[in-house]
C-alpha cells in the first residue's frame, strides 16, 4: 500500500500540469481571437519562432485587403495567422473566429491538407478544391507558397470558382439542347427518306399496272367473241387504275407537302441551332479572357477542344442553310458563258491556290443556259474539294472542260467495273436532245469506286474529321444544285489516281 502512494501522488501532479496548459493555450486562443495579442512566439525543434502582428506594414495590410481574392498567412501546422475581409465574406466566418483557427478546419478532412504540404514542389502548391464551412461547400482553387526561409509558415491566395462553375454548367446545358435539336433533324430527314422510297415503289406499280392495261387492249381487239368479258375486264381495270392514279396523285400531293415541312424545319432549325451556339461562343470567350490562365493543362487541352467543336458546328449550320437555300430559291436560267464563272471561283480561292501551288487549266469553255449564283456555288464546291484532298508529294493539277454532244453521243460507265470499262446509256438522258458535258478532273488521292454515290449523299464522310476538314454537305450541295439544272453528275476515281466529275446540262433549260 505504501509502495502505490508516490505513484498516484505523480499522476496527480501530471494532470493538474495539464489542466493548467490546456487552460493556458484556451486563454491564447481567446486573446488571438480579440485581438489582445501582438506577437506569437512558436517553439519548434528547440527554435523559436516570432510572428509579430505589429511588424507587418500598414501599406502591405491595406493592398492584401483590398484584394478580390482570399489571402492567407499559416504556420507550418495550419495555425491561422492572418485573412484578409474576403476570405471572411467567402466564409460567412468572422475575422475573430478564423485567426487562431487552423486551415485544415475549413476543408472536407485535415488528410487534404497534409497531401498539399507533401505535394509542394519549388514551394509552390496550385490547385482546385473543396472549401466546406458546416453544410455549404464553396469550389475554389488554391495557390499556396512556402515563405522559408524568411519566415516559418506559408501564404495562401484563394481564388472563387462558383461562377466559373455555373457557367460550365450552363455550357454543357446548352451543348446537350443543341445536339438533341441535330438528332431530332436526322430522324425527320429519315421520316422523308422512307416516304420517298414508298412513292417510288408505288411509281413502279403504277407503270407495271399501266403495261397490264396495253396487253388488255390488244387481246381486246383480237378477241371479238370475249368483246363483252373482255370490255367488263378492262372496265374493272380501268377503274382500278384511276384509283391507282388517285392514290399516286395523293402521294405526291403528300410528298411536296412533306418537303416543304423539310425545307422550313431545317431552315428554322439552322436559325434556332445558331442561338445556344452564340451563347456557348460567349461564354468561351469570357472563360478564355479571365479564366483561361488559371486553367490547368488539362482543363486548357479540353476548353480548346470545346472551342474546335463550337467552330465546327458553326460550319456545318451554314452549310446546312446553303443546302436549304439550293432547294428553295427560285431556279432563273441565264445563258452564261462557263468562263466566266470559273474566272470568279478562281479568283476567290487564289490565296488558297496560291499556297497549295495548284495549276488549274480552263480553256476553250463553252456557253449554256444554267443558275448562275448556284453554278458558281458548285465549281467552287468541286475546286475548293480538289485543293483539300490533294496528295502530299505531287503539286496539285486540276483540269477543266466542256462541249456540247447530242444525248446519242453519250456514253457513261457502268458502276464498279473490276475489269475494262463497259458504257451503257443513262436514263436520263434523251438522244435527241443537245447537252453540255463538263469534266472537271483532278490528280488527288481519290476514292474507292464502291463510293462513287455515297460522296453525294448528305454528312456522308469517307475520311475522319482530324485528316480532312469540312461537313460532308458539299457535294450534297453540287448534286442539288444538278438536280435543279435537270442534269445528272458522275464520280469516277481509283485511290491516289484522283477524281473525274462528268456534268451533262440539257442545252435547252
Amino acid at each position: 500500500m505504501t509502495d502505490k502512494t508516490p505513484d498516484i501522488d505523480q499522476k496527480s501532479q501530471y494532470v493538474i500540469e495539464l489542466e493548467r496548459k490546456l487552460l493556458e493555450a484556451q486563454s491564447l486562443i481567446y486573446a488571438i481571437r480579440h485581438g489582445e495579442v501582438d506577437a506569437l512566439l512558436l517553439n519548434k525543434d528547440g527554435k523559436v519562432d516570432v510572428y509579430s502582428l505589429e511588424s507587418i506594414d500598414y501599406t502591405y495590410r491595406v493592398l492584401i485587403e483590398k484584394f478580390a481574392e482570399g489571402a492567407l498567412s499559416i504556420s507550418e501546422e495550419g495555425l491561422i495567422l492572418y485573412c484578409n475581409s474576403y476570405f471572411s465574406e467567402l466564409t460567412e466566418t468572422p475575422l475573430s473566429k478564423i485567426v487562431g483557427s487552423y486551415l485544415y478546419s475549413y476543408l472536407p478532412s485535415k488528410d487534404i491538407f497534409n497531401t498539399m504540404l507533401k505535394n509542394i514542389k519549388e514551394g509552390v502548391y496550385k490547385g482546385e478544391l473543396v472549401l466546406k464551412i458546416g453544410k455549404r461547400e464553396i469550389p475554389v482553387y488554391i495557390s499556396l507558397t512556402s515563405l522559408q526561409p524568411n519566415l516559418q509558415g506559408y501564404g495562401i491566395i484563394i481564388n472563387d470558382l462558383s461562377d466559373k462553375k455555373k457557367s460550365e454548367e450552363t455550357i454543357l446545358t446548352y451543348q446537350q439542347q443543341l445536339e438533341e435539336k441535330i438528332n431530332q433533324l436526322n430522324r425527320h430527314e429519315k421520316n422523308l427518306q422512307q416516304v420517298n422510297k414508298e412513292l417510288a415503289f408505288q411509281n413502279k406499280e403504277k407503270e407495271e399496272r399501266a403495261g397490264e392495261l396495253k396487253i388488255a387492249n390488244v387481246e381486246l381487239a383480237f378477241q371479238n367473241v370475249e368483246k363483252e368479258d373482255r370490255a367488263a375486264e378492262l372496265i374493272t381495270a380501268n377503274k382500278e387504275l384511276a384509283f391507282q392514279m388517285e392514290e399516286k396523285e395523293k402521294r405526291a400531293s403528300e410528298l411536296i407537302i412533306a418537303n416543304k415541312e423539310l425545307r422550313a424545319f431545317t431552315y428554322i432549325s439552322s436559325h434556332d441551332l445558331q442561338e445556344p451556339l452564340r451563347k456557348i461562343q460567349v461564354f468561351a470567350t469570357m472563360i478564355l479572357d479571365t479564366e483561361f490562365k488559371n486553367l490547368s493543362p488539362e482543363g486548357k487541352h479540353k476548353f480548346e477542344r470545346m472551342n474546335l467543336t463550337a467552330l465546327r458546328m458553326q460550319r456545318l449550320i451554314e452549310d446546312l442553310l446553303a443546302f436549304s437555300r439550293v432547294n428553295s430559291t427560285e431556279r432563273v436560267f441565264i445563258y452564261t458563258n462557263l468562263s466566266e464563272i470559273v474566272t470568279e471561283v478562281i479568283a476567290e480561292l487564289q490565296e488558297s491556290l496560291d499556297a497549295r501551288n495548284v495549276t488549274i487549266e480552263a480553256t476553250e469553255l463553252c456557253s449554256t443556259n444554267l443558275i448562275p449564283f448556284q453554278f458558281r456555288q458548285l465549281m467552287f464546291n468541286l475546286i475548293s474539294n480538289a485543293i483539300k484532298f490533294a496528295r502530299t508529294d505531287v503539286a496539285p493539277h486540276i483540269i477543266i472542260t466542256s462541249k456540247i454532244l447530242i444525248g446519242k453521243q453519250i456514253i457513261l460507265p457502268l458502276k464498279e467495273q473490276t475489269e475494262g470499262v463497259e458504257l451503257i446509256e443513262h436514263e436520263k438522258l434523251s438522244p435527241d436532245k443537245n447537252y453540255c458535258h463538263i469534266q472537271i478532273k483532278d490528280n488527288g488521292i481519290g476514292f474507292e469506286p464502291r463510293h462513287s454515290d455515297r460522296i453525294f449523299e448528305v454528312f456522308q464522310r469517307l475520311h475522319n474529321k482530324e485528316a480532312y476538314e469540312g461537313t460532308g454537305i458539299g457535294l450534297a450541295i453540287v448534286k442539288k444544285i444538278i438536280e435543279n439544272h435537270n442534269g445528272i453528275i458522275i464520280a469516277t476515281s481509283q485511290l491516289m489516281q484522283g477524281v473525274t466529275f462528268d456534268i451533262y446540262l440539257p442545252a435547252d433549260n
